[in-house]
């Protein structure tokens, strides 16, 4: 299977990605490297769909034996002070933000 430019194109239009503000688009290069890049994911699927499973046994979890869920214990790692350090703005231990409606 052969991924074409305009293929990766109309992709990225439907996933509403913005490949053009790489640089690299200019000259389809960066196009060309997304096409085979996909082309080869693609290809490996082929391949992987070939495989014949019917004798394999659904795997539900890829833990043989899941871990223990840890205890739920609430503990204090940082101070208000530490938390709000970061914020563009506060008003006392809150911080501020734009009101949505």
């Amino acid at each position: 299977m052969r991924v074409s430019k305009e293929q990766v194109l109309a992709t990225a239009a439907l996933c509403r990605l913005d490949l053009g503000t790489h640089g690299e688009t200019s000259n389809g290069a960066y196009l060309e490297t997304l096409a085979a890049q996909l082309d080869d994911v693609l290809s490996y699927m082929d391949i992987l769909s070939g495989v014949d499973t019917r004798a394999v046994q659904p795997l539900y979890s890829p833990l043989r034996d899941p871990s223990p869920p840890r205890p739920d214990i609430a503990e204090k790692k940082c101070s208000a002070a530490e938390i709000l350090a970061n914020a563009p703005e506060r008003r006392d231990n809150f911080f501020v933000v734009p009101a949505v409606i």
